[in-house]
């Protein structure tokens, strides 16, 4: 929401000119709008991070960052950090961008912890009913997912925990048969949101989601060489790519038929040690992945390939893989997310916090969107959408209660009321700043 302070209007005319003060009103205030926008215009997108164990503040809270949409750059949202309770281990967006949810857990037992985002400033608030129990604890790693309607939520551990989201409050409760009786490491949606995948330490299990209600039900047998402790699919579902002490392994998925193998080649860069960050770029061209330490005798931290769009095949970019801003003695990598719009991605380093790139359209490559850190030191790192858009427009405007005496005060008496816009992108709040409003007879 919008959250905007009363405009105060000098108006005082007879019941006859409503229908002209009102014209007026619109018009200064879409005037009005346009100006406030300048200073309250709205994150093109967000950035999470967890805090990491060595790092200050504590390690049971959550960081969201305002990405600048131009440089990639990043500000603490205010009341940042925001406590969790526990450490966190995993973070997801919501799709809409209006809730954003956190795996608690290392301490039995996990806990998910969803918040609202404040579309301006990023400030979090917790979702009625938050903190929602979700078992025993899982492993870092992917171990919560979203399917793309933005309807059902998923976290691994002991068992399979699903729940459904109120697309109003973002509140969770438990789907029907939840938990369910599989033990997981790590949990992917397909982006047809008809499947659901688990990694179990040997390979990947499917499930297949109930539309209406989101429980799943396994779909065949186990299979062996795909999935991994960190995974994700590409944007269109073709493959899953996946993160393990094999290199990155590349399944094919067909989800009409529900069928997964792997490519030919798979698993890729077997030489590049334990993957546990793994992000696809949103254009499905690019995959970007991060090492726990940095490679000897450098500060290079993380990987970036081509994607193959036929075969799924990985060819590393050129430059990878790729350095810090700064020249660090030892590193201690984890997560990597790209950006919704696909211009920048960040890696999270244990000890320094986030580094920014800028990415290459054409090949992938990365340079360094800034030179240096983003503090504080980071471990789980997530990216999610703004749920209002920063090029959206007013389109229409009401007086919120309305009120019979606004056209017949009288005149050049001020009077307070509260103006309630419409916006492009379907959004609804009120209009921000304070204006005088002066209704003149022609």
């Amino acid at each position: 929401m919008k959250a905007m302070p009363k405009i105060p209007a000098f108006v005082g005319f007879s019941d006859s000119c409503r229908a002209l003060i009102m014209l007026l009103v619109l018009l200064c205030v879409g005037l009005t709008q346009s100006g406030a926008q300048g200073s309250n215009t709205p994150a093109s997108s967000f950035l999470y991070t967890s805090n990491s164990a060595t790092g200050v503040p504590s390690s049971n809270s959550l960081n969201n960052y305002l990405v600048n949409a131009t440089t990639g750059s990043l500000s603490l949202a205010p009341g940042s950090p925001f406590a969790t309770g526990k450490p966190v281990i995993g973070i997801v967006a919501h799709p809409s961008g209006k809730f954003v949810y956190a795996v608690a857990s290392q301490i039995t037992p996990q806990t998910v912890v969803g918040y609202s985002v404040d579309a301006f400033n990023g400030s979090l608030t917790p979702v009625p009913g938050s903190p929602f129990a979700a078992g025993a604890r899982s492993f870092s790693g992917s171990v919560i997912a979203i399917d793309p309607a933005g309807k059902f939520l998923y976290v691994s551990g002991n068992q399979l925990w699903a729940f459904a989201i109120d697309a109003n409050t973002g509140s969770l409760t438990p789907v029907p048969g939840s938990p369910f009786s599989t033990i997981t490491s790590a949990v992917a949606v397909d982006p047809s949101g008809k499947y659901l995948v688990e990694f179990n330490g040997s390979g990947v299990q499917l499930f297949t989601i109930d539309g209406a209600t989101g429980a799943v039900a396994a779909a065949g047998s186990a299979i062996s060489g795909c999935g991994g402790s960190v995974m994700a699919f590409e944007p269109f579902g073709h493959f899953l790519y996946a993160g393990e002490l094999s290199g990155v392994t590349v399944c094919s998925f067909n989800s009409s038929t529900g069928t997964m193998a792997p490519v030919s080649g798979s698993p890729f860069f077997p030489g590049a040690g334990n993957l546990n960050g793994l992000t696809v770029h949103p254009s499905g061209a690019f995959l970007y992945a991060s090492i726990p330490y940095c490679v000897p005798g450098s500060s290079r931290a993380f990987y970036g390939f081509l994607i193959d769009p036929v075969a799924g095949a990985l060819t590393q970019i050129s430059g990878s893989p790729f350095s810090y801003p700064t020249a660090l003695s030892g590193c201690y990598n984890y997560g990597v997310a790209a950006d919704p719009s696909g211009k920048f991605v960040y890696a999270a380093e244990a000890n320094n916090g986030v580094a920014a790139y800028s990415v290459t359209s054409t090949g992938g490559a990365l340079s360094h969107a800034t030179n240096s850190f983003f503090t504080p030191g980071a471990f789980v790192v997530a990216t999610g959408p703004n749920a209002v858009s920063a090029s959206a427009t007013l389109t229409g405007v009401k007086i919120v209660p309305a009120s019979a005496q606004i056209g017949t005060i009288t005149l050049g008496k001020p009077f307070q009321f509260t103006l309630q816009g419409s916006f492009s992108d379907g959004s609804t709040g009120f209009l921000t700043s304070s204006a005088t409003v002066r209704l003149v007879v022609a």
